[in-house]
């Protein structure tokens, strides 16, 4: 066989293996115990800092340090922006998979729940995977697009947020 079709064929597999996982392998976020009680508890408490981060980590502040700050204050600076953004990854997921969890025993209990619904909600579970891990290389990297890939993480969290009300709309019966 020829040897480039090998190493071509390869590559591909372990694309292929590494796109699994990106998308089928749990977040650690996601296995953790949980140890909330309340429904309240469940509700989303990272998503809305998201504003004050964005302004926090402004593209005019990197600018600033790059021409002004020497090289030492500049690494730490950039170290401390990466934890900064680390940590806030790590709330979005903690967010994400008490949501995830609540809306799965909300939709235990419904007895309206149909496929589409399900698969409506693995496709978020799906997104919300693949893009935190995305995240969490292009902040390792240092890449400015980190922001954009919090914004659309955020977003998926209200959307799950919204679908997770309305599934508790269902179960819960009218009141007179």
């Amino acid at each position: 066989m020829n040897p480039s079709l090998i190493l071509f064929t390869a590559l591909v597999v372990m694309a292929l293996v590494a796109v699994l996982w990106a998308v089928l392998a749990p977040l650690p976020e996601e296995t953790a115990p949980v140890v909330d009680t309340n429904a309240e508890d469940f509700q989303p408490r990272h998503t809305q800092h998201f504003p004050q981060l964005r302004q926090t980590l402004d593209l005019n502040d990197t600018r600033y340090m790059r021409q002004k700050a020497d090289p030492a204050l500049q690494k730490r600076w950039i170290e401390e922006r990466r934890r900064i953004l680390s940590d806030f990854l790590a709330g979005l997921a903690q967010d994400f998979a008490r949501l995830d969890n609540l809306g799965r025993t909300v939709a235990s209990l419904s007895p309206k729940l149909t496929l589409k619904d399900e698969l409506r909600r693995l496709s978020l579970n799906f997104r919300f995977r693949i893009n935190f891990r995305l995240a969490r290389l292009w902040i390792f990297a240092g890449g400015t697009l980190a922001l954009a890939r919090l914004r659309y993480l955020t977003s998926l969290i209200g959307e799950l947020s919204a679908r997770t009300s309305l599934e508790m709309a269902r179960v819960t019966p009218p009141s007179f």
